[in-house]
């Protein structure tokens, strides 16, 4: 498996730019996208996730193991 980051950035409505980086194993960059997302979302309130619905920016890389 290969090891991602995902980060996720979105504005919040109280705290401005808000965001997070998820560390995710997986065989394909899709894989490990779609995973990250479902965490960050179950972390989420009801209100963070609408704002977060509005606009929400995703950067994934995968890491180099040494």
């Amino acid at each position: 498996m290969k090891s991602y980051s995902v980060q996720f950035r979105y504005d919040d409505r109280k705290n401005g730019p808000d965001g997070r980086t998820i560390r995710i194993e997986a065989t394909t960059q899709r894989a490990a996208i779609n995973r990250a997302v479902r965490d960050f979302l179950a972390g989420l309130t009801r209100k963070e996730r609408a704002d977060a619905n509005k606009k929400l920016s995703i950067l994934s890389m995968r890491q180099v193991e040494q």
